[in-house]
């Protein structure tokens, strides 16, 4: 029997030095580093065994952009506003910058710095991902089945309390053999896009008293928490599908509406959960925070935004409108995964959306359109 002897790994020291000079250095690439191990080391090395030792550390060099703060002659020079101005309280002036780190998913880097305080405070954000470029318009390209059957199937398990072998039995009516895994695929694709159709279509005539409620769909075995808001006449805004029921959520899907309804509500009635008083407390803090930043002089009380109140009556109509959710995701008998369910469930909602009149293709030129011919419409 032969037995071998493990061989030593001979790149270790070069490992060592390469690291080294890419930490002091991380803008400088193979060619750079090789030179460098020659001059500095005296150590002659071939490029290919540099690029793959660099490979196997997983660093590469960070190439060093153009410097676009350099004014040009034909932009125009704002006036400094910090100039001659004593800054001698916190939060009077602020310095702000966005840069980008380039990820697959594209990272976006938001720092801000206080003068006064002189501390700095950055947000990471993911940018546009793959997923949500899928979003901006529906691409039919490698599907088996046309760009109709697909639609009206979407439709179909979207808008009415039908499981996806239901929809398998009704499709054979058309003389079209689909298996149910293909609709799952489909809905899970088309689902957020829809929403986001529809929104892009909204009417926006809002109240301004809203009402926030969430209500409990259970994911693989676990119950997720939705949280939705409607104005006083029924009018659905906004939702946020949640892992976690806290004021995190509730902030999450009051933001979302202030964005969608493009104005601050003057009341919020919702349950008597603490949770989201404490978000719309934020909101409102976050209001007054920036009237103060707009307004230096002004030293007083700041009247609430937001009135939040606890009528649980007034919580009637969202509750009734729960109901429309859960029958459609009743026959679902829960979902296998989170993505997958926030996918169907924006669907539903862009369809309780449409059958509440609240798109402007609702009616064209004096025709009332159906819920089928707007989403053909938003399709086209």
């Amino acid at each position: 029997m032969i037995y071998y002897k493990p061989v030593a790994n001979k790149d270790e020291e070069l490992e060592e030095k390469i690291l080294q000079i890419w930490l002091d250095h991380n803008n400088k690439g193979w060619r750079t580093i090789k030179a460098d191990l020659a001059e500095y080391h005296q150590q002659i090395v071939n490029h290919k065994r540099v690029r793959r030792i660099m490979k196997h550390l997983g660093i590469r060099g960070i190439l060093p952009k153009s410097n676009t703060s350099k004014s040009n002659k034909g932009h125009y020079k704002y006036p400094y506003g910090l100039k001659n101005l004593p800054i001698n309280r916190a939060n009077m002036a602020w310095c702000s910058d966005i840069t980008y780190v380039k990820l697959p998913q594209g990272l976006v880097l938001s720092q801000s710095y206080s003068l006064f305080e002189r501390r700095i405070r950055f947000r990471l954000k993911y940018g546009m991902n793959k997923q949500r470029m899928r979003y901006q318009q529906m691409d039919f390209s490698g599907k088996q089945f046309p760009k109709e059957v697909i639609i009206m199937v979407v439709r179909w398990y979207l808008a009415f309390p039908l499981s996806y072998r239901n929809i398998e039995e009704l499709i054979k009516d058309w003389n079209i053999e689909l298996d149910h895994s293909s609709v799952q695929r489909w809905v899970a694709e088309y689902g957020s896009w829809l929403e986001s159709k529809v929104r892009k279509y909204l009417t926006r005539n809002f109240k301004k008293s809203w009402r926030l409620d969430e209500t409990y769909i259970k994911v693989k075995g676990k119950w997720c928490y939705l949280y939705r808001i409607v104005d006083k006449d029924g009018d659905s805004i906004s939702f946020h599908f949640s892992k976690t029921r806290d004021h995190k959520a509730a902030l999450a899907c009051i933001r979302g509406a202030i964005r969608t309804a493009r104005f601050i509500p003057d009341k919020i009635n919702s349950d008597g959960s603490a949770a989201n008083e404490l978000a719309v407390k934020i909101i409102n803090e976050e209001i007054a925070f920036g009237k103060k930043c707009a307004n230096p002089e002004f030293c007083g009380p700041l009247k609430p935004a937001i009135t939040y109140t606890k009528v649980k009556y007034c919580n009637n109509i969202l509750e009734q409108d729960h109901r429309k959710i859960k029958t459609i995701t009743d026959p679902m008998k829960g979902f296998k995964n989170f993505d997958c369910a926030a996918s169907t469930l924006a669907g539903i909602e862009a369809v309780a959306m449409l059958r509440k009149n609240q798109s402007v293709l609702n009616e064209i030129n004096g025709k009332v359109l159906s819920i089928a011919e707007q989403i053909n419409l938003m399709a086209a």
